[in-house]
C-alpha cells in the first residue's frame, strides 16, 4: 500500500505540479454528514496554491497508481463541479 501511494503521489505531482516547497499529501477524514459520517482516505492536491481534496474509494486501490493520478489531473483540469476546496497551503518550511 505504501509504494502505491507513492507512485499515485509521484505521478500526480508531475501531472499537476504543487507549487514550490508543497507537496500532495494523504490524510485521514471522515465523510458524509453529521451523525453519518464514514472513515475515508483523503487525497489533498495543492495545486497552483488551491487547495483540493479527493476522497479514495476502496475500488481505487485495485487500479494502477498512474491511472488514479491520470483521473484526478484530468478532473482538475476540467475544474469538476462539486470538487472540495480548503484552505490550507501545504508548504514544508525549513527546520
Amino acid at each position: 500500500m505504501r509504494q502505491w501511494l507513492i507512485e499515485m503521489l509521484k505521478r500526480l505531482e508531475f501531472l499537476a505540479p504543487p507549487p514550490p516547497n508543497c507537496h500532495h499529501a494523504i490524510t485521514y477524514a471522515e465523510y458524509g454528514e453529521p451523525g453519518d459520517w464514514h472513515e475515508r482516505l483523503a487525497l489533498q492536491v495543492n495545486y497552483g496554491g488551491e487547495f483540493l481534496c479527493f476522497f479514495l474509494q476502496d475500488e481505487d486501490f485495485a487500479q494502477e497508481p498512474v491511472s488514479i493520478a491520470n483521473e484526478v489531473a484530468e478532473q482538475i483540469r476540467k475544474g469538476t463541479a462539486g470538487m472540495q476546496r480548503g484552505v490550507a497551503m501545504g508548504q514544508y518550511l525549513e527546520p
